[in-house]
């Protein structure tokens, strides 16, 4: 072959290379929020799983978890993470979002509570039975209505044999930032959020963590897939090699934050620098449990989720609980 033909044959081999790798590297949005049951997600971007899975996570910052649905709803974002009260209230509004993997096997928050509200003798080794007790006639703080902090709130009043708005009293605070600042300034008297403000909360001397759901301290959320990772159903159905990807994508980020806990911690921490590297290291310890290790679902906990989350008013509509409706393992080879 002539130089010049060899030449034009490399140039084109070339432009075809990268047009195909420009193609691959097809931009994915998805929320996050200073909260490390999301570290997979954190992993995925911060050491190159999306690349070589042929796409770009792009990480958006929302301020509260109640935005994160709806925003995957709108189009803003790809996908999102989402709890199942999320699906069963957009199910009921005729939009179908779906659980494509789940993050985490029992809720990761804590409860914390202000110095002043915890009676005398009371700590966090004290039985379970009498700190519930302890809860009745306390401020708790939401960040926003229908969000985490606002469901299992509620949740654990409830557990607790008390009515949530009559018992204790409920105040919305707008964002996870403010929820801290409203316990220190004496606004509210505790809030239920996951690592690592509660223990921000307790190192700065304004109270302590009492009860860990993250730790299974509460038998009715110890098995309870709280946080999924969801998307459209059209985007299922139009574009299933995205969805695949993606889910390749965090799987893989997931079992190498396993094996690699003190640069997980540091991709996190860069991410939400407010977070002190002491508090956010102890925050995915205390997180890691709880995360799922393959994320796959299984029906009869999906159920109860729904259960749960229709006791606490957090939606009037059990879906659909069979796969392939509000949820699917479909995408998720793991075992």
């Amino acid at each position: 072959m002539p130089n010049d033909l060899r030449l034009h044959a490399i140039v084109l081999s070339v432009a075809a290379f990268v047009a195909a790798s420009t193609a691959q590297a097809q931009s994915i949005k998805i929320n996050i929020n200073p909260v490390p049951y999301q570290s997979a997600l954190f992993v995925a971007a911060g050491k190159g799983f999306d690349q070589k899975n042929g796409f770009k996570l792009e990480l958006v910052k929302l301020a509260a978890g109640a935005q994160n649905t709806p925003a995957l709803v709108n189009g803003t974002l790809n996908f999102s993470s989402c709890t199942l009260d999320n699906i069963a209230n957009f199910t009921a509004q005729g939009k179908s979002v779906v659980a494509i993997y789940k993050l985490v096997e029992r809720p990761t928050l804590d409860l914390v509570v202000a110095n002043k509200a915890i009676p005398a003798g009371l700590s966090a080794s004290s039985p379970i039975e009498e700190r519930m007790k302890a809860l009745r006639g306390l401020r708790y703080g939401i960040s926003e209505a229908g969000g985490p902090s606002d469901v299992f709130i509620r949740a654990l009043l409830l557990d607790a044999g008390l009515t949530p708005g009559k018992d204790a009293e409920i105040i919305r605070l707008g964002s996870i930032g403010g929820l801290f600042a409203g316990l220190k300034s004496g606004q509210i008297d505790g809030y239920v959020l996951s690592p690592p403000s509660p223990q921000q909360a307790e190192a700065a001397g304004v109270g302590k963590v009492l009860i860990k759901i993250s730790g299974g301290e509460v038998a009715s959320l110890a098995k309870f897939p709280s946080v999924a990772l969801c998307t459209m159903a059209d985007t299922i159905a139009k574009n299933p090699d995205m969805v695949q990807k993606f889910v390749t994508a965090i799987q893989q980020a997931n079992d190498w934050m396993r094996a690699n806990k003190d640069e997980t911690v540091t991709i996190g921490q860069k991410l939400f620098p407010n977070v002190p590297v002491d508090t956010w290291r102890e925050a995915v310890e205390l997180s890691l449990p709880a995360i799922s290790p393959n994320g796959r679902f299984e029906q009869a906990e999906v159920q109860k989720a729904f259960e749960v989350y229709k006791n606490a008013g957090a939606t009037d509509l059990i879906p659909d609980i069979k796969e392939g409706s509000t949820w699917t393992n479909r995408f998720n080879q793991s075992k």
